[in-house]
């Protein structure tokens, strides 16, 4: 049972979510439940309630990493059905858990298709897209695809820049540049893409 769906506690983990962010969710939620002939009833089944399902639909309330998992699973689509910005961060947390625990090959499966559901969906956050470059430009670098990690790794940073997203977040997708390109034995961009980071925490500062 989901204790905080009963008690009115979404748990949340993804923190604020704007109107906008709400709204799309439940309206994504009621459309595939439609699509389906599913009551709400139907689609709460053991594990939340009715009422729970209708604060999502009316987009009164943000559904729990669980609640998301669940109800995608019920209604028989992926995750990225009910997209989301929320659901965008949810999925990159799970990439980074996946490969935290070896499961490069799992990680990088989601991470892929995570990516190209952000390009094509404009509504989202650049920030969440630069995040996905550089978790996909840590796993290539681990594999040795240097060449391809460079790639995601210069998108992130292009991304943040544009973006004007927090310094520490810019400074390590640049430091993370830096060590592939040291590894390409290319010391001149290395330190360029270096002296990038530190900038961009001192300027911050």
């Amino acid at each position: 049972m989901e204790v905080s769906a009963r008690r009115g506690r979404p748990g949340n983990p993804h923190g604020p979510v704007d109107d906008a962010g709400r709204t799309r969710i439940g309206k994504n939620l009621r459309r595939l439940r439609s699509e389906r002939g599913l009551t709400q009833t139907a689609l709460a089944g053991d594990a939340f309630s009715a009422a729970y399902v209708s604060t999502i639909e009316a987009g009164k309330r943000v559904p729990s990493r669980k609640a998301l998992a669940y109800f995608a699973d019920r209604l028989r689509v992926g995750p990225e059905e009910l997209w989301s910005e929320e659901a965008a961060t949810w999925h990159l947390e799970l990439a980074q858990e996946l490969s935290s625990k070896g499961s490069d090959k799992k990680a990088r499966e989601l991470l892929e298709k995570t990516l190209s559901i952000l390009e094509q969906t404009r509504q989202l956050r650049p920030r969440a897209l630069a995040v996905a470059h550089r978790e996909l430009g840590k796993l290539e670098a681990g594999q040795g695809d240097l060449v391809s990690a460079a790639r995601h790794l210069r998108a992130s940073v292009e991304i943040l820049q544009r973006s004007e997203a927090p310094a520490i977040q810019l400074t390590e997708s640049y430091m993370l540049l830096g060590d592939v390109l040291a590894r390409q034995r290319k010391t001149a961009e290395a330190m360029k893409a270096y002296r990038a980071g530190c900038s961009a925490i001192v300027e911050e500062v």
